[in-house]
């Protein structure tokens, strides 16, 4: 395993318990495994508003994801999300 799948570990296992408790689904779904098999984490941003889509979100109605996640789930978990999102933030808190 190389040095950014090692990131990418450190990240589902520092972030994936509280995803899954907000989302209820796990954060591995929404790493691309392609880009982390060649050392690069990538939160799928696709598949998560493709995911958002099936839970109800619709741009037309609600704007953009982030204006989503916090009329429904509140700052707080735009902010975590945003980290997440970022592997370098998420690494170095």
């Amino acid at each position: 395993m190389n040095k950014e799948m090692d990131k990418t570990e450190l990240v589902l296992k520092k972030y994936s318990r509280k995803f899954k408790q907000i989302f209820g689904v796990e954060l591995r779904y929404f790493v691309n495994p392609l880009l982390a098999r060649i050392g690069f984490y990538d939160f799928d941003i696709v598949a998560f508003d493709d995911w958002l889509h099936k839970k109800g979100y619709s741009e037309y109605e609600h704007g953009s994801i982030k204006d989503y996640i916090i009329m429904k789930y509140g700052e707080g978990v735009a902010e975590f999300l945003m980290k997440v999102m970022d592997i370098g933030e998420a690494i170095n808190e």
